[in-house]
């Protein structure tokens, strides 16, 4: 298990898919040490991380070639990090995240192939995602 995401700093481009999940790290709250993300080719999922209370650390990103998938982040309170999406061809998945409480951090993302937002039990409201322009498809579980 991982201590922490430093040592990745520089990184500023994945060409394929990244997962952060099943317990990658322990202890660690947050995603810092990839502040220097900008760009992932493929899906970019965070599945599965107990400890997970802030995407911080995302907030550099802006780019994502496949879909977004947010899933089984028990202490994941808000999206906070997510800010530099403004237009995405990809799908969203927000599922079983139980203290989400704020879809804060997508509130810039104007327009979305898919969006998916279920089984999380704190959310109260959708506000964060009533200004997208366009939602092809919106999934309900």
């Amino acid at each position: 298990m991982l201590a922490s995401l430093t040592g990745l700093d520089n990184l500023t481009t994945v060409g394929g898919n990244v997962e952060i999940g099943s317990g990658l790290f322990g202890g660690n709250d947050a995603l810092e040490g990839l502040e220097g993300l900008t760009s992932v080719g493929g899906t970019l999922s965070v599945v599965d991380n107990a400890s997970l209370v802030s995407l911080s650390g995302l907030e550099g990103f802006n780019n994502l070639g496949g879909n977004l998938t947010i899933i089984g982040n028990a202490a994941l309170a808000s999206l906070a990090g997510l800010e530099g999406f403004v237009d995405f061809d990809g799908s969203i998945k927000v599922d079983h995240n139980d203290a989400l409480v704020s879809l804060t951090g997508l509130d810039n993302l104007t327009s979305v192939e898919f969006l998916d937002i279920a089984r999380n039990d704190a959310l109260a409201s959708l506000e964060s995602v009533m200004n997208y322009r366009s939602v092809p498809a919106f999934g309900d579980a």
